[in-house]
């Protein structure tokens, strides 16, 4: 998968996951929704460094 698609993959998770946060009505929920959150804006951040690194520039990011 190219690195952009990644990153465009990651963005959707985080969405997801928060949109999980907004809508949470118990304690597990919240915190898995956490988890997955935490785990996106690694990933995001990592993706982030390794395009910033292969010298990557895309509108919108």
């Amino acid at each position: 998968m190219e690195l952009l698609q990644r990153i465009r993959a990651v963005e959707e998770e985080l969405k997801a996951a928060e949109e999980r946060l907004n809508f949470a009505t118990n304690q597990l929920d919240i915190d898995l929704a956490v988890i997955d959150i935490d785990a996106a804006e690694r990933k995001r951040n990592l993706l982030y460094k390794l395009a910033k690194k292969e010298g990557v520039v895309a509108n919108g990011f």
